[in-house]
């Protein structure tokens, strides 16, 4: 009998947070995934996955790309791709193309006009929208910046976040009770960072 299940092609690309991946593990039941993503040491020695994981040596002077990562999608039923401005997303959105499989971009980047003064990056990104049939946002700011970039609204599907955000929004008692909790008199001025302490992320100018 022949599999009816759909074959999906996540491309990842660049991921720092595995925790990305959780997201498409829960689809596991419903479709075969593969996740196609850059070699990251830094946790994939780790992170245990239920789909398989594809890993595509980084290449230095060419920031996101997966050299042969077209080939790998060519029987795709559907591909998903990580975010609209980076190389490996117009990687699958030309093999998208190339094959007539659909492919669908899943966006979290909100900096309004970022990649203006790049024009490499913003001709990558601009391709990738033309060529897309679908684009996931998570936060109205990210569907604000989508609509400046160019996506038309009946192209956008919204995917609520996982987490009840109203539970980070401020509140005066319970800084009061945290900053009591860590030894944090209400007048010093604080400032959290969560990143890798690497020098793309900029430590030294928060410091």
């Amino acid at each position: 009998m022949e599999n009816s299940r759909l074959k999906i092609n996540v491309v990842a690309g660049i991921v720092k947070n595995p925790a990305v991946f959780d997201i498409f593990q829960s689809m596991g039941n419903m479709a075969d995934i593969t996740i196609h993503s850059i070699e990251n040491s830094c946790f994939y020695n780790s992170y245990k996955s239920s789909v398989p994981i594809k890993i595509y040596p980084a290449i230095k002077d060419m920031l996101g790309y997966m050299r042969g990562l077209e080939a790998e999608l060519e029987n795709s039923d559907i591909i998903l791709a990580l975010e609209n401005c980076t190389l490996s997303s117009f990687q699958a959105t030309r093999a998208a193309a190339k094959y007539e499989v659909p492919i669908t971009i899943y966006s979290t980047h909100d900096q309004l006009f970022f990649y203006e003064e790049a024009p490499n990056i913003k001709a990558v990104q601009n391709d990738i929208i033309s060529n897309s049939s679908r684009f996931i946002y998570c936060s109205p700011s990210v569907k604000s910046t989508l609509l400046a970039d160019g996506v038309t609204e009946p192209c956008l599907t919204y995917l609520p976040p996982a987490v009840d955000i109203n539970r980070l929004n401020f509140s005066l008692s319970k800084r009061e009770k945290f900053r009591s909790y860590v030894g944090i008199s209400n007048d010093q001025n604080t400032i959290l960072f969560l990143d890798d302490l690497a020098a793309e992320n900029n430590p030294m100018v928060l410091i």
